[in-house]
């Protein structure tokens, strides 16, 4: 095979092309939007206890650069940086995601971005073409991956690896040798359907993807030689997926984003859920069954009915149906510790079964469609949901993200401050190089 027709080098000089061309207005501002929910779900995940155990070894490891650490006065070496800012933004599964790559690239691209940006003081419009390509090479791999589902750590550090690339200035050829390394040194993040514990800090991967991504864009810079066939092999890749079409348009218009702090597949059954409730106006005493149709993937959530950690409620349809019964949808815009054992969740989360069938698997993963049933005082009462809320074709508006970012900042700083954030990062004249000083003053506690 001659080097001519490596998919690496088709994807390198696609990704030098357009970090130093640039991208169409709107596609500027589509990541200006995903800068805004990437930062929005950081304000919300700082909290968790996971983010304090990955500050703590990135300061131990990273330390000595000039990289914010957000939400805190601390700064660190850019790869220390976007590893704690990557891990707040997608602990709770608030972050982005794309519907083909079945998967997460911006709690990965954005923060690492940032931080490098704010390193080399790169300008606000290369720090978008980056983002850009980094969502674009993240989805083209993952969308060809030939594997199952759950791998946004496998994906994530491709997208790393070219956005610093770009933003840093390397030619083509190393932008490929770039992709050859993280080909190689990236994560191979397993099914983790496949896991009795989906519950733990791990998820997929996509902080460590961020330090993987940012190595490998440094290891060639320096010279250092990736394997550039990586992507020829048809037993990872689906070649013709990964290159077709590309340049034609962007992924990163294809971004879903998320109001529920759980997995995407269970949106679609909390949407039905509070649908039949309140139009209904259903008594929860009255509620005998919940039946979930859905598909093979959902199902094959671990699906606890009393999970006793956060990731692991973020991973259970019974478990989110039962705290939106109870106590609304809001409660699920973050899910957080308290909501864990509550009696009366659980207690719903007991009525709840989930099925997968023929028709829905035939949807996935074009759509993420569910079907719930509720049985209550002897009557059947139902709703279908193919594309919920956030869904890329029926993208929010900017004001239903920033409403979205006030409400999971609700408590954690003032809507003062929040409103500067989304002006900042949304504002035409590209201030999102200022970004830094408003995210340094920590968050209520």
């Amino acid at each position: 095979m001659s080097s001519e027709s490596y998919a690496i080098d088709q994807l390198a000089e696609w990704v030098h092309t357009t970090g130093s061309a640039g991208a169409p207005a709107e596609v500027m501002h589509q990541a200006k939007r995903c800068v805004l929910d990437a930062v929005a779900c950081a304000t919300a995940g700082y909290g968790h206890p996971s983010v304090a155990k990955v500050s703590a070894a990135c300061r131990a490891n990273f330390s000595g650069g000039s990289s914010e650490v957000w939400f805190s006065r601390d700064t660190l070496s850019p790869v220390g940086a976007s590893m704690i800012n990557a891990n707040a933004s997608s602990i709770l599964d608030l972050d982005d995601g794309n519907r083909q790559a079945m998967g997460h690239p911006g709690g990965a691209v954005v923060p690492a971005v940032l931080a490098v940006g704010q390193q080399i003081e790169a300008s606000p419009s290369a720090m978008l073409r980056a983002i850009i390509v980094g969502y674009e090479v993240a989805v083209r791999v993952g969308a060809a991956e030939q594997r199952s589902s759950y791998h946004s750590g496998n994906f994530a550090s491709f997208g790393v690896a070219a956005a610093i690339g770009v933003l840093k200035g390397l030619d083509p050829q190393k932008i490929a040798h770039a992709l050859g390394v993280v080909a190689y040194y990236g994560p191979r993040v397993s099914d983790l359907t496949l896991s009795n514990e989906m519950s733990s800090n791990v998820k997929e991967s996509m902080p460590w993807s961020v330090v993987a991504g940012a190595m490998a864009a440094d290891l060639a810079a320096a010279g250092f030689t990736g394997i550039r066939d990586a992507l020829d092999n048809p037993e990872r890749i689906d070649k013709r997926r990964l290159l077709n079409g590309l340049g034609d348009s962007y992924a990163i218009d294809r971004t879903y984003f998320k109001k529920y702090s759980c997995c995407r597949w269970i949106h679609s059954a909390v949407e039905a859920l509070v649908y039949i409730l309140e139009e209904k106006k259903i008594q929860l005493s009255d509620v005998e069954q919940v039946n979930v149709e859905t598909f093979s993937q959902a199902r094959q959530l671990n699906n606890a009915t009393d999970p006793d950690t956060l990731e692991g409620a973020q991973y259970s349809v019974p478990f989110c149906l039962g705290v939106a019964a109870v106590h609304g949808e809001e409660k699920l815009m973050p899910l957080t510790r308290d909501i864990l054992g509550d009696p009366a969740v659980v207690e719903q989360a007991r009525k709840v079964s989930v099925v997968s069938t023929d028709r829905m698997d035939a949807m996935f993963p074009d759509t993420t469609p569910a079907e719930v049933v509720i049985v209550a005082g002897g009557e059947r009462f139902h709703r279908s949901i193919e594309h919920p809320w956030g869904d890329a074709c029926t993208p929010p508006a900017d004001d239903e993200l920033v409403a979205k970012f006030h409400a999971i900042a609700k408590g954690l700083m003032p809507e003062t401050r929040v409103s500067a954030i989304a002006n900042c990062i949304l504002d035409d004249a590209g201030s999102i190089r200022s970004l830094p000083n408003l995210l340094r003053e920590p968050l209520v506690s």
